[in-house]
Formats: structure tokens, C-alpha cells, sequence
């Protein structure tokens, strides 16, 4: 395809010349004469065509270059969801478990403190479930907070709104 560019550009031009004299020249002729002249100047640029295919060349490379970095920008988009999508997964099935354990420490900690009333086991056990029962709920506190680091990335991937959640 030709562009505009390398097309013929025409310019007009006009040339008039009058020449009057009052003295005979040496052949006896008085050189009374008018000249008039009309023409058309046209111009081909031969080189600009080349131009414009090479801007033709490069505007097909970047357009194929920014294809390749929007593919890339797909890819890692798609790649990062599924990950936020089991680290998201993954913490509520850490947060269940976290759950699961505290109740049994739970459960544990009443049956060890009924031995240790009862002089069947030292105070020491009863410390020793008591640390265990903390670290679980610190435990589950960061599930909990793995949970909700996971769901606003995953929302902030797909431009939610936070604001806009209920619940």
C-alpha cells in the first residue's frame, strides 16, 4: 500500500518577462519582445516511499512487540490468581485445623485440670496445656490473617472494590 507520502506532489509555477527598449541593437532590431511562460513542475520523491514502508515496518513490529508483552501480562496475571486462589484455599483449610486443635486442647486442658484438682497430675501439665492452648490461638490468629492477606490480594488482582464486601 502506497501512502500519502509517496505520491507526486505537483507545484504550479508562471514566468512572464517584458522587455521594452527605446534603442535599436546592432542588428537594427529593436528587441521589443514578451516572453510568457506557463508550466507544471511535478516531483516524485523517490526515496519516500521507503520511509513510509519502514515506518509501515516498525509500527507492525511494536504493534507485534506490544502483543507479546500484553500475552506475557496475561500469562503472569492468570498464573498469580491461581496462586493467590490455593494460598486462599489453603489458609481456610489451616484455619479449620487451627479450629479443630484448639478444641481439642480445649477438651484436653479440662481433663488435665480435673487430674491435677484431683492430685493426680503435677501443676506442671496443666502449665504445659495452658502454653499449648496459647500457641494454637496465636496459631489460628495467623490463619485467620493468611486468610484475609490471600482474599484481598486475589480481589485487589481483579480491582474489587474492598469497601464493597459484606460480611
Amino acid at each position: 500500500m502506497i501512502g500519502r507520502s509517496a505520491l507526486t506532489k505537483p507545484s504550479f509555477f508562471m514566468r512572464m518577462i517584458c522587455f521594452v527598449a527605446s534603442k535599436p541593437s546592432i542588428t537594427g532590431i529593436i528587441p521589443e519582445s514578451e516572453v510568457q511562460t506557463i508550466g507544471l513542475r511535478m516531483s516524485v520523491p523517490l526515496y519516500q516511499a521507503g520511509a513510509t514502508r519502514s515506518r509501515a515496518r516498525q509500527a507492525e513490529y511494536n504493534s507485534e512487540q506490544q502483543k507479546d508483552i500484553m500475552m506475557e501480562t496475561k500469562t503472569n496475571l492468570l498464573s498469580e490468581a491461581r496462586s493467590l486462589w490455593n494460598k486462599y484455599h489453603n489458609s481456610l483449610r489451616r484455619l479449620e485445623g487451627r479450629t479443630k486443635e484448639i478444641q481439642a486442647i480445649q477438651e484436653a486442658r479440662e481433663g488435665i485440670q480435673t487430674e491435677v484438682e484431683l492430685g493426680e497430675r503435677p501443676l506442671q501439665e496443666s502449665l504445659d496445656i495452658e502454653q499449648d492452648l496459647v500457641e494454637a490461638r496465636i496459631a489460628y490468629i495467623e490463619a485467620r490473617y493468611e486468610k484475609v492477606f490471600s482474599l484481598v490480594r486475589l480481589l485487589s488482582l481483579k480491582n474489587e472494590n474492598l469497601f464493597d464486601l459484606k460480611g
